[in-house]
């Protein structure tokens, strides 16, 4: 596998992307996921392909949207908590930075646009603000911004400012995958920002030695000593930062929201505009509600999240809120409800057989593949064996990996599915979303412990309530609130004034959107909150999870009206007819593809678009979050044996056994990989191997992708 990958990877990082890091990273991502699925599983062998050919690499199309990032961390992620005996730390006011001047200096954007959007106007660069807003003429630091100009002739003078969650999380990133649900907004200014400490802001407080940790010991089940390993390793995050010259109490909500005005006047506009915030991103909505009124027209709230409770302390009930709904909901729809009559005892049942024998299987590790696509590691320093690690998956585990799907409102239709295929050890459907937040490289560590330990962990064990839960899920969701108060305690930050965690009371027209089915904010959050707006309109979205935005046309179509008049409830009709939607297997459809280099034809699922040409072609399926849930990958191989092939796969496989399709035999191999519902085909004819790889995340739909591909499968008179 080392070899292979080095030489699919020299490629990439000698053409540019030691000189344009950032720019180039979500195209290079997107090829690399493309190809290899969750797991870099085919990406290998199309390698290795070429180079025993022709010595060419894989030329992608066009980059696939990258996934929604969560807004909040999984239940299993490092949780936190305040320290109980630091003093207050300052509250800025509405007056606080009124003696700054903040700078903008342009600088190359860190993302790519998909080609349909190339021709947008995207202004990218830094602002520069106070670290402290008490001493505006202390040390600085800089925000990443991105201005998504207008396509309007007169645009509005009043732009929207949009911040992600977390807290910690990159709104910069996800440009790219929002842009499409933007579109009913384009008659103003769009400004996106990284807050401070996060991905293309300075500095960056990612914590290394914590994934560094999770790399090395997601394979031990959980112990004292462990969670002893733990905190020392944030300890170490804490110490480089500090050590670096880092404020960590200066990373709060109080001094982001103060941030916000400055971001818009550096960007050139001076009077109000209107602010969007998802998940951690409506608490800092609510902290500029009261402390910057005046410059606010209105604000959206998606997912809201209340000030005067912690959403840590709620999320055993909330979890298994969601849960439940989940569950009656598909007892309810007449085709989920009659396909899978079992759901409810498939997900206890997973839980009991996992907890009673515990899984070591391999998740991709993101983080490496940012790390060499961005050209921070090099081919020569590249450890194939980090590509990929070993994860203990037991019972806790599965809790999490389930929870974590409701991050993405794409995954629930799937889940029922994914749920039955348990029963046959395969957990690709559950597993897709986890690895994206366990090892990415792009959530800042250090935001979220200061932000969390200054704003939202003041609570005590005793406050935690898992009354009516379920039984064989309680003890794992107590865990997040346990090593959270202890996490504060490693990282020693102040709590904030009292009135960072008072309800806010305001004017200011406000949009508040639930999803049905979130599992961290539900939409008692957003009537607990709405109780101080004077000038509000609240919508729940049958359906939805976490994040709505991005999820459902109707979404955007609310906001864009809610934009235009804020006085005005929005035509929410589109409302009513949403449900919680549900796949089931049925028979798919087909259309014709061709690789004229191959000299082979055959067909493809209708929908599935070519993500990447060449001698290795692939074709993709890409769900409503950007994840990539299907592949197909052709390619032909001389003089190589079966075993050679299954050599350069980075898992083993097991044999299926021969079966014919049409006149061929095609040899049948398994990833032998419970993650990953992937299949290798293998035939042979005149000293040519045949290779067609497919990867889903159902058993189901990878055999009858299967089905339709190899008995289609033809070769090409020459």
């Amino acid at each position: 596998m080392g070899s292979t990958l080095r030489s699919q990877y020299k490629n990439m990082t000698t053409s540019g992307v030691r000189t344009r890091r950032s720019r180039n990273w979500h195209r290079r991502l997107g090829m690399v996921l493309a190809a290899c699925a969750t797991a870099l599983t085919t990406l290998p062998m199309a390698s290795r392909a070429l180079a025993q050919e022709t010595g060419q690499t894989i030329q992608p199309i066009e980059p696939l949207p990258q996934p929604n990032a969560p807004a909040a961390p999984p239940i299993t992620s490092d949780p936190v908590s305040p320290s109980l005996n630091s003093a207050p730390n300052f509250a800025p006011s509405s007056s606080a930075n009124s003696s700054f001047a903040p700078t903008f200096e342009p600088n190359n954007c860190p993302f790519t646009l998909p080609p349909e959007f190339a021709r947008e106007t995207v202004r990218c660069g830094m602002v520069t603000v106070p670290e402290r807003h008490s001493n505006p003429t202390g040390k600085t630091i800089r925000l990443g911004v991105a201005i998504l100009k207008s396509k309007s002739a007169n645009p509005q003078p009043d732009p929207l400012v949009m911040a992600q969650g977390g807290p910690g999380g990159s709104m910069l990133e996800l440009l790219p995958a929002f842009l499409p649900s933007l579109a009913g907004m384009r008659d103003r200014d769009i400004i996106l920002f990284d807050q401070r400490g996060t991905r293309y802001s300075e500095p960056f407080l990612f914590c290394q030695e914590v994934y560094d940790f999770k790399v090395q010991n997601a394979r031990f089940p959980d112990s004292p000593a462990l969670r002893d390993r733990y905190q020392a390793a944030v300890a170490g995050c804490r110490d480089r930062l500090k050590n670096s010259g880092v404020d960590l109490a200066a990373y709060n909500s109080l001094e982001s929201a103060a941030d916000v005005p400055l971001v818009v006047q550096a960007a050139g506009y001076g009077g109000p505009f209107n602010f969007y915030g998802v998940s951690y991103g409506t608490m800092l909505a609510q902290h500029l509600m009261r402390d910057f009124p005046d410059r606010l027209r209105s604000v959206i709230l998606d997912s809201v999240a209340p000030l005067d409770t912690s959403f840590i302390v709620h999320l055993p009930r909330n979890t298994d809120r969601a849960l439940r709904r989940f569950f009656e909901a598909c007892r309810r729809d007449r085709l989920c409800g009659s396909t899978y009559t079992t759901l409810e005892q498939d997900f206890l049942g997973a839980v009991a057989k996992l907890r009673a024998r515990p899984q070591v299987i391999q998740l991709p590790n993101y983080g490496e593949l940012q790390d060499l696509l961005e050209g921070r590691l090099s081919i020569e320093n590249l450890d194939p064996n980090r590509l990929a690690v070993p994860v203990l998956l037991d019972g806790d585990g599965f809790i999490s990996a389930v929870s974590t799907a409701f991050y993405s409102s794409a995954s629930i239709p799937k889940l029922p599915q994914a749920l039955r295929e348990t029963r046959q050890n395969s957990y690709a459907g559950i597993l897709r979303v986890l690895p994206l937040l366990l090892f990415s490289k792009s959530q800042a560590d250090g935001v979220y412990n200061s932000v969390m330990c200054s704003e939202d962990g003041g609570f005590t064990l005793a406050e935690v309530d898992a009354s009516g839960v379920y039984p064989e899920i309680a003890p794992a969701l107590l865990q997040a609130p346990e090593e959270l108060l202890r996490t504060c305690q490693t990282w020693q930050v102040p709590p904030l004034a009292p009135k960072a965690n008072q309800p806010v009371r305001s004017a200011v027209p406000s949009l508040l959107l639930s999803g049905e089915l979130d599992q961290v904010t539900p939409p008692e959050f957003a009537e607990r909150v709405a109780r101080g707006l004077d000038r509000h309109y609240r919508y729940v979205l049958p359906g939805l999870s976490h994040a709505v935005f991005g999820s459902s046309d109707c979404v955007s179509q609310m906001m864009g009206g809610f934009l235009q008049a804020p006085d005005r409830a929005p035509n929410a009709a589109c409302v009513s007819q949403m449900r919680t939607q549900f796949e089931v297997p049925k028979p798919l459809r087909f259309t014709p593809a061709t690789a004229n280099n191959l000299g082979i034809s055959m067909v493809i699922p209708a929908g599935w678009r070519l993500s990447m040409q060449g001698l290795a072609p692939v074709w993709s399926e890409v769900d409503g979050s950007g994840f990539a849930t299907g592949r197909v990958l052709a390619v032909s191989v001389a003089q190589q044996s079966t075993a050679e092939v299954l050599r350069s796969l980075p898992y083993p496989t097991r044999s299926l056994g021969e079966r014919r399709y049409r006149n061929r035999r095609w040899q049948l191999y398994t990833i032998d990989n419970p993650s990953l519902a992937s299949i290798v085909a293998l035939y042979t004819r005149r000293g040519k191997t045949y290779v067609v790889a497919i990867d889903s995340d159902s058993l189901w739909h990878r055999d009858a992708v299967l089905e339709g591909v190899l008995s289609n499968f033809r070769i090409q008179s020459r």
